[in-house]
């Protein structure tokens, strides 16, 4: 029965929230890319029906030629360099703090590629930082006083097999250190809420408990 680890719950503070700030910038970022390779995409069976009508097979340079390496737009993708920045997938930022409630068309417009992309790198950042914290507070176990993340009065305790998490939930703490014994559980008639059960309350003095 015995653990085979005990993991403190610490108060993690604010890096649940830049996680799922990382998180919402991921998955803000997918549907903006994907939303610019349909936009390119269009817009380049615009320019091949446009060329058809002229009777000139060729598209423009700019579909066609790829940058080389050392100039500026080679750190762009394809889908970045063709579409114009107007019709780009869009960002309107959250409404000031100091307003109680939300405005239709209140807050700084952005490019939702280029923000998600800062906001990922400024959250991995702060992860990063705040992860070497908690690992120093997890090897340095002490009162929570000089540490980042102080634990809770509560912990994560591992075991082997399952039967070994049954038995230990059915001990109770002994008044020694080290020392438990079995936990005996006694209801009394004037414990029970008789009437969650359908009995009347009546006669709860005349029915045993369970």
């Amino acid at each position: 029965m015995s653990p085979t680890g005990v993991a403190l719950h610490r108060n993690l503070e604010d890096m649940p929230d830049d996680y799922n700030a990382r998180l919402q910038a991921s998955q803000q970022l997918e549907a903006a890319t994907v939303s610019l390779i349909r936009t390119a995409d269009k817009l380049r069976r615009k320019a091949e029906k446009a060329a058809g009508k002229k009777g000139a097979p060729q598209l423009d340079t700019k579909w066609t030629t790829t940058p080389t390496p050392g100039e500026a737009e080679s750190e762009l993708t394809l889908a970045e360099r063709l579409v114009p920045p107007s019709k780009r997938p869009t960002y309107r930022l959250r409404k000031p703090a100091w307003l109680p409630f939300g405005l239709p068309f209140v807050g700084k417009k952005v490019d939702t590629i280029a923000w998600c992309r800062e906001q990922i790198a400024e959250r991995e950042t702060s992860l990063r930082m705040k992860r070497d914290w908690l690992e120093a507070d997890i090897s340095t176990p002490g009162t929570g006083e000089a540490e980042t993340y102080p634990p809770l009065n509560s912990a994560f305790v591992l075991f082997r097999q399952q039967i070994g998490a049954h038995l230990a939930y059915r001990a109770a703490a002994h008044h020694a250190p080290y020392v438990m014994h079995e936990r005996f559980i006694e209801t009394a008639p004037e414990d029970v809420i008789w009437e969650n059960l359908g009995v009347n309350p009546c006669v709860q003095g005349c029915v045993s408990p369970v």
